[in-house]
């Protein structure tokens, strides 16, 4: 009875997560007008090598990012993972998460991503060429996930997201939730799963802090008059929601073959449909690649990001477990991106 209670919750969660995704329509009209677009950068080797069609089947502490349900699968007791990607516009985004299960409670996880965008000249009104000083923005966001497998077949995950991006003398915090189901053996198929995920939702963003005052001088009486404020406007977050079927299968006694596709519904621009494979060599070797596409092929909308490929490798040593990952993200315009990952497990 209690495993159908849960199966009947998964059901009814998937309706309301497909029913947003009709409220999320037309995101391709409000490209680059949303707040914490750091929220969207994607993390980890493993899975940008596939494409990021993960949501069906992720584990471990790399599901933080991708559906938190998959962090229910620890692969060991804990786990910890790091990585550095590359982004666009020479921008590095440093990663770190770990993860613990704990028993019949479930497992505990925490993240922090960072950017790292450089130095940038400042300049005013009367010097458009700069200054000579230079400030460098914080943008970084921290995590705080649990979840929990509630049957054999169903997990469930969440994330706790806050948001703060930080320039001289003007701030925003924002705070967003992400929420995730993973069920397997879908429809009582072997090896067919699907993954649901909803990201990034919370209140809107608004930025304040001194560098919002200005100085004028009153029309009447040439007086300076200071503490003006100009008052900045709210920005709604980059949600998402994201829908995922895999397949699993092994392949006699070499390992085994997944088989991904994930669509994106994306309320700041284009949906995607997203493809993606892995094979796993004895769990000790993986190959791995992936191809990201709009969801109208008649659309004039350019992708930046092409096909992706990469590998990894699982090692131990001393009852520690070692995986090293590697992909590669074409990109236009922009150079493509090497991305190495690094996961520890005890």
């Amino acid at each position: 009875m209690i495993q159908k209670r849960f199966q009947i919750f998964a059901v009814v969660l998937l309706a309301c997560l497909l029913v947003n995704t009709a409220a999320f329509a037309g995101g391709g009209n409000r490209v680059g007008t949303s707040s914490g677009v750091q929220l969207l950068i994607p993390i980890g080797a493993r899975y940008l090598a596939m494409g990021g069609a993960a949501a069906a089947f992720c584990e471990g502490v790399e599901s933080i990012y991708w559906n938190p349900a998959g962090l229910a699968k620890m692969p060991t007791q804990a786990n910890a993972m790091f990585s550095y990607t590359p982004w666009i516009a020479d921008i590095g985004v440093s990663y770190g998460a770990v993860a613990v299960e704990m028993g019949n409670f479930g497992v505990m996880g925490a993240s922090i991503k960072a950017l790292n965008i450089g130095e940038i000249a400042v300049t005013t009104a009367d010097q458009p060429d700069g200054t000579g000083e230079v400030f460098s923005p914080t943008f970084f966001t921290m995590s705080l996930s649990y979840a929990k497998q509630l049957t054999d077949q169903v997990a469930f995950g969440t994330n706790m997201n806050v948001i703060s991006e930080r320039l001289p003398r003007a701030s925003a915090t924002g705070v967003s939730i992400d929420a995730g189901i993973q069920y397997k053996n879908v429809g009582g198929l072997e090896g067919l799963l699907l993954g649901v995920v909803i990201k990034h939702i919370g209140p809107n963003m608004k930025y304040g802090g001194p560098g919002l005052y200005r100085q004028a001088t009153n029309a009447n009486s040439e007086v300076a008059v200071s503490h003006l404020k100009i008052e900045a406007g709210e920005f709604e977050l980059p949600s998402q929601v994201e829908i995922a079927l895999a397949y699993q299968t092994e392949v006699s006694d070499v390992g085994s073959v997944t088989a991904s596709y994930l669509f994106q519904n994306n309320n700041f621009q284009h949906d995607q449909n997203t493809i993606g494979g892995e094979f796993n060599f004895k769990d000790l070797a993986f190959i791995r690649a992936g191809y990201t596409m709009g969801l109208d092929m008649d659309s004039d909308y350019d992708y930046i990001f092409g096909p992706s490929f990469g590998a990894g490798v699982h090692l131990k040593s001393g009852g520690v477990d070692f995986w090293i990952d590697y992909a590669f993200n074409q990109r236009e315009y922009f150079d493509s991106g090497n991305i190495f990952s690094i996961k520890i497990g005890f």
